[in-house]
């Protein structure tokens, strides 16, 4: 049975992979939010941790260089922010620890890295500005991000991607969305963009999929590649809305981004 946090039943959120072997799941409440590592061979949580103050963890990515970056809220402060996740002192406390890297104020976003030409950068989606402006997917050189950093560029991926995730094998960049672009009815959906075309394009330019499959759900979440059988891994947190249905409070798996 999933675990109640102040009786209520968390919903999935951000999930990456530290190895093959090992998954980082985050799952929250509006109050409370948990991490939890997985160990996938035996099926067994081997740690956890929770957090009051940074809400949801709603996105998960690992860097080629093994850190754990998060994109999560902040209740203190009303903002979001990317942080640098200091798992070892996380689940030994058993509180989430971090390190703030960048605030992207109301908005919240997701966080995916891509290789270009020798070079690590890190993607920023953000997922439907509260003022009224059009999210954009803000582009940095990942060595360079810091609390006044001026993004290379700023595109247009249209609204509600919930997540963002690079294949290693493709190249390409995963969108999970639980709204299509440009229709007013839920549905979930998995798209791809070209990574070279987005570094190619002016700031400001509007980004057309290369691909889009049907999600799992049309509560798509967190979004993450399994290294070594380049399998796409995703959260759901219901059917067709959050926490209307518990069956598809689930992670799923495909293989559609090796086709």
């Amino acid at each position: 049975a999933p675990e109640l946090l102040d009786g209520q039943t968390p919903t999935l959120q951000g999930l990456t992979f530290t190895d093959s072997n090992t998954l980082l799941l985050a799952a929250a409440t509006p109050a409370v939010t948990v991490l939890y590592r997985v160990d996938l061979p035996t099926r067994q949580l081997t740690a956890r941790a929770e957090s009051r103050e940074f809400v949801h963890l709603n996105s998960l990515r690992t860097r080629g260089n093994g850190e754990v970056w998060a994109a999560s809220g902040v209740v203190s402060r009303g903002e979001n922010i990317i942080l640098r996740l200091d798992l070892d002192a996380s689940f030994r406390t058993g509180s989430i620890v971090g390190a703030e890297l960048y605030s992207f104020g109301k908005a919240g976003f997701s966080v995916a890295f891509a290789d270009v030409d020798g070079v690590e950068h890190v993607f920023c989606q953000q997922w439907a500005p509260g003022s009224g402006a059009e999210p954009r997917l803000y582009v940095f050189r990942a060595n360079d991000l810091r609390l006044d950093a001026l993004p290379l560029k700023r595109l247009d991926l249209g609204r509600r991607i919930q997540d963002i995730a690079v294949s290693p094998a493709d190249g390409l960049l995963y969108a999970s969305r639980n709204a299509a672009q440009g229709e007013s009815a839920s549905r979930g959906w998995l798209e791809s963009y070209d990574v070279r075309a987005i570094m190619a394009a002016p700031d400001g330019a509007a980004m057309a999929p290369v691909a889009r499959h049907p999600h799992a759900t049309e509560a798509a979440e967190g979004i993450a590649f399994r290294p070594g059988d380049g399998r796409l891994w995703g959260a759901t947190e219901g059917l067709r809305k959050v926490a209307d249905d518990w069956a598809y409070s689930a992670v799923w798996s495909t293989e559609l981004a090796l086709h």
